[in-house]
This record gives structure tokens, C-alpha cells and sequence, in this order.
């Protein structure tokens, strides 16, 4: 009787059930080109999805993360997966503060996005990876300014940040006094215009005149109109010591540190007629010495030159009725009667005129068409 095997049967069972399953382990067992930040590895993978590719890589995407195709795309052999990581990046544009995430490696790519032009500073090299930790630059745009610096005015196109680096850019050193239009901390802006003063102090002596006074007397023994200095006036002087302010060389202001009267002024004294019965007014002819012709002229003159005031001092160098200087005054013999023309009396002054008339004409005069 023929024998029938059992095990060979059960053997061809387990070898296909063994075939069988060697065939889809082939099947699933996928070749995978993984791309990672721009850089790509061969990997392999018994099927699944993405999600399962990235955990078998042990990598966990966070919330700006970008995985390319979706989690949980089915693998297939030749599949492409790519991941690139979210980084933030902190960019100070011209002192706005401005923070993004991107999934670029590159920094002057994302400085091309935000339209950072190529001759902008910018505090890091452009051509730095940005990592996956992130990074933080600092940008200043250039600008077009103007520096206005001992005596020189420059326009000019500047990456600097604030005015201070502006200064030391262009070798500008400030002194204590000096000042600035703006604070040194103010950022440069588009269109700035940044002066600079230089300030100095001095310290100046001089010596200055005390102008003396006049004391006035009434006396009865002169005839009324006319006067007579009984006491000579004499000015006095002061050492002064002064602290005077420059500002790019043009005095500003000045204060006094010190003042020592050096001599003391003398008040000069005047006797004024009281005495009735003079002749005066327009009256012509030579009495006691004075030259008295030509009265009505002078009156006439006097009443153009200082409007009729005998006695006037304005202090701009002219004195009297006729305003002599003193020069002129002294010249035509004055000092005879008055140390200036405002202190003799008018008929003094007119024949002191005469005197003057005689060489000169009427040219001295400024009111000449008055006569």
C-alpha cells in the first residue's frame, strides 16, 4: 500500500505562506528621498505615511514648520518628502522693531522680502544661514543728511544710526561748550539736516569810561541866557572784566566778573544866569568879546540842527545849539568858553560860528539851506 506525505504539504503551505509574505515586505519596504532644510537623504520605509517617515527620523514639527507632502500622505517607493523648519527672524529696521518667521535659510533672502536694499548696514553679513534657533539683526537704510560743521555745509548719504555716529563718522569731535541741533542719541531720518556750534569763552579786560555829570547853579550875578563853568568837569575810568560767549567766532553774550574804578569822575559845575537885563535873542554887533553878527542865521541853522536847543547833548558826538564836534569846537578857540559846545552859552556858541564862517563858510553844516 502506498504511503501519502503530509509534511511536504504542509511545508509548500508554509513556503507560500512564507512567499507570500516576503512579497509584500518587499513591496512596502519603499525608497524615500528625504530633503531637510535643503539638505537631502536616501531613506527607506515599510510603508505608512509621512507622519510615520518623520517619526521614524525622530523629527517633531512645531507650528511654523513646513512639510511637503502632508502628514499623512501614503508613502510610495520614490517619494520625495521635504521639511523645512520655521525660524524667527528679529530685524530692527531704522530703530521699528519687526519680527517674522520664515522657512529660508537665507538672510539676504529675507532681507530681499523685506526690501532691504543691498547698501543698507546691516549688523550681520547677509550671506549668514539663518539656523533654526533664529537670529536678530539690526538694518539702517541710507539716508540723505546734511552736517553743517565748522563752516563747512555737507550733503551727504549716510548709514549711520544716530547723530553720534554721524559725528565720529566724519571725525567731528564736540567740546564741552559745544552744541548740537539735535540729541546725540536722535536716530538719522530722511532729509536731516544736523548743525554743529562751536562755543567758547573769554575772559576780556578793559578799560571803560565813567562819564562825568553837570551840576547847574543858578547865579545872579550873570546875566540871564548866559552861563559859566566854574568847576571843569572831568570823566573817570574802570578796569572791567568780562566773560564773553563765542558761537563760531561772533560774540553771543557777555557778563561783568569784576569791576574796579580805577579813578573817580568830577562832576563839572555850571553857573546859569538869573541876572535881568541882558540883551540876548537876535541882536547883532560885537559886545564884551562876542561876535554876535549874523544872530539870525544862526538862529535860523540851530533850529534845523537841533531845533533851537543851545545846551543839547545827545551823545552821538555833536554838541550845542549848532552841533560842533569837539574837535571843531576846540579847533575855533571854544575851550575859551566850555570844554564842549553844549555848556557855552549861545552867544558863545554863535561867535565860535563866526570864527569858523569866516574861513569855511557854511560848509561845516549839515542845514546850511537853513541860512
Amino acid at each position: 500500500m502506498k504511503k501519502t506525505w503530509t509534511a511536504p504539504v504542509a511545508t509548500c503551505v508554509g513556503a507560500a505562506t512564507l512567499f507570500t509574505s516576503g512579497f509584500s515586505i518587499a513591496l512596502a519596504n519603499n525608497d524615500v528621498e528625504l530633503t531637510v532644510d535643503g539638505q537631502t537623504t536616501e531613506a527607506h520605509q515599510l510603508g505608512g505615511t509621512v507622519a510615520d517617515l518623520l517619526n521614524a527620523h525622530n523629527i517633531t514639527l512645531g507650528d511654523h514648520d513646513v512639510v511637503s507632502p502632508a502628514p499623512e500622505t501614503r508613502i510610495t517607493d520614490g517619494q520625495r518628502v521635504s521639511v523645512n523648519f520655521g525660524r524667527q527672524v528679529n530685524a530692527t529696521i531704522d530703530g521699528a522693531g519687526n519680527s517674522l518667521w520664515t522657512t529660508s535659510t537665507s538672510l539676504d533672502d529675507v532681507l530681499d522680502s523685506l526690501g532691504v536694499a543691498d547698501d543698507a548696514r546691516v549688523s550681520i553679513d547677509r550671506n549668514t544661514r539663518i539656523e533654526r534657533e533664529g537670529i536678530t539683526i539690526t538694518v539702517v537704510t541710507p539716508k540723505h543728511v546734511t552736517l553743517v560743521a565748522d563752516g563747512q555745509e555737507r550733503t551727504m548719504v549716510s548709514t549711520d544710526e544716530t547723530v553720534a555716529d554721524l559725528l565720529a563718522s566724519n571725525g567731528i569731535s564736540l567740546g564741552e561748550r559745544d552744541r548740537v541741533s539735535a540729541d546725540a542719541n536722535t536716530p538719522l531720518t530722511e532729509g536731516m539736516r544736523i548743525q554743529v556750534q562751536r562755543v567758547t569763552v573769554q575772559n576780556v579786560k578793559t578799560t571803560e569810561t565813567i562819564a562825568h555829570g553837570t551840576k547847574r547853579t543858578e547865579d545872579d550875578t550873570l546875566d540871564s541866557g548866559t552861563e559859566k563853568v566854574t568847576k571843569q568837569g572831568r570823566d573817570g575810568s574802570k578796569d572791567v572784566e568780562y566773560e564773553v560767549v563765542m558761537v563760531d567766532g561772533v560774540e553771543e553774550s557777555r557778563s561783568t566778573r569784576s569791576e574796579k574804578v580805577t579813578s573817580e569822575p568830577v562832576t563839572e559845575e555850571v553857573a546859569v544866569g538869573t541876572k535881568s537885563g541882558s540883551g540876548g535873542g537876535s541882536s547883532t554887533g560885537s559886545t564884551d568879546g562876542l561876535d554876535l553878527s549874523n544872530a539870525d542865521m544862526w538862529d535860523r541853522i540851530a533850529a534845523c540842527e537841533s531845533t533851537g536847543n543851545w545846551s543839547i547833548n545827545t551823545g552821538n558826538g555833536y554838541y550845542g545849539g549848532l552841533q560842533f564836534d569837539n574837535q571843531t569846537w576846540l579847533g575855533a578857540g571854544g575851550g575859551q568858553y566850555a570844554s564842549r559846545a553844549d555848556l557855552a552859552t549861545r552867544e558863545q556858541q554863535i561867535t565860535i560860528a563866526n570864527r569858523i564862517y569866516a574861513q569855511r563858510g557854511l560848509s561845516p553844516w549839515g542845514c546850511a539851506s537853513a541860512a
